[in-house]
């Protein structure tokens, strides 16, 4: 071969796709250059819920005082716009976790998923429960509210991560931790087999809360009701700019008010096994001090709105206690709703 061919054959390998090995660093170089950077997958319709339930709550938080009947949440035992979005927040989570737990999967999981549930308690405690916002006059140790939006989702996301990472699922070869969904038996319920006993502790958390408010007797209760100023005459003066109102004020004393119950599978606010159990756990000053349940026909005259009782229809007593709409037995069926998420 002559020294013209073989240049010539170095040349045409220089100027071929491939190039020649010399070039092959530089090729390598140019071509992550120009590749784009993989960027962070998202799954787009999980954002798009995402974003319009944020929008829902944002309506129903504004709007929803307006149309009581229909918006805001239901002061008690049927359902609103409003009442969908605590739900949907807790299905959400669940079905992130899917994506998340994956990502963090091997020794360090178990840290992230403390650390999280530990974040979103602590962060619910001081936005909700210890008014900080505001102008608030800082944390109220004493009387701080535990439950709370945020400390129900750290409660749901924790049970149902322990329950991932504990809980060994049915394959082909039985029962193992971890085990894979390609060794799972196949059959028309294999979504179910599969993960039986996750299926039964997230139905058992539903069972129980459903026996505890049908079976558990609720003993007859009662709280102090703190003393305040009430007006008692108003005359109004002037009109226009010019009008104004005096009115003459008496101190209502504090007193002790008494509800009877003794009773087991009552629904009502009144004797509810919800109000007597987060009483039990968190200590009245701890729960939350309204709730929609003051809207409801047994304490408002112009139910889901809030209003004064008709002339001689005497408000209950309970009805300037204390039940929080988040509370500790509430929030146990929410564990399902959780799990049911992450298998969407």
């Amino acid at each position: 071969m002559s020294a013209a061919g073989s240049l010539q054959e170095r040349l045409v390998a220089k100027d071929a796709p491939g190039g020649s090995i010399n070039d092959a660093p530089h090729q390598e170089w140019n071509r992550a250059a120009a590749s784009p950077i993989k960027k962070k997958e998202r799954l787009l319709c999980l954002d798009a819920v995402r974003g319009l339930n944020v929008m829902l709550m944002v309506f129903v938080d504004n709007v929803g005082s307006r149309w009581n009947s229909w918006i805001d949440h239901s002061p008690w035992d049927v359902i609103h716009l409003a009442d969908f979005v605590m739900p949907l927040f807790l299905f959400m989570v669940g079905v992130s976790m899917a994506f998340s737990m994956k990502k963090y999967a091997g020794p360090g999981l178990l840290h992230k998923v403390l650390s999280r549930t530990l974040k979103l308690f602590v962060l619910g405690c001081l936005t909700q429960g210890a008014n900080i916002w505001l102008g608030g006059e800082g944390i109220d140790v004493a009387n701080m509210r535990i439950p709370g939006i945020l400390q129900r989702i750290a409660w749901a996301y924790f049970v149902v991560a322990m329950m991932k990472i504990l809980l060994p699922t049915y394959t082909i070869h039985g029962f193992v931790r971890g085990g894979d969904w390609q060794d799972a038996p196949r059959n028309s319920c294999a979504i179910f087999t599969h993960y039986i006993l996750h299926w039964l502790v997230a139905f058992g958390f539903f069972a129980l809360y459903v026996c505890i408010m049908l079976f558990l007797k609720v003993p007859t209760w009662s709280f102090a009701h703190e003393g305040h100023w009430e007006d008692s005459h108003c005359e109004v003066s002037g009109a226009g700019h010019n009008r104004t109102q005096v009115c003459t004020s008496h101190w209502v004393p504090p007193v002790n008010i008494t509800t009877i119950c003794d009773k087991r599978g009552d629904l009502t606010p009144a004797c509810s096994a919800t109000r007597y159990v987060d009483h039990w756990l968190l200590g009245y000053e701890h729960m939350y001090d309204g709730g929609p349940f003051k809207r409801s026909h047994w304490c408002s005259g112009c139910a889901p709105d809030e209003c004064d009782l008709p002339d001689g229809q005497e408000k209950p007593g309970w009805c300037d206690s204390k039940l929080d709409p988040e509370g500790v037995l509430s929030s146990v069926p929410t564990v399902l709703t959780t799990w049911l998420g992450l298998h969407f």
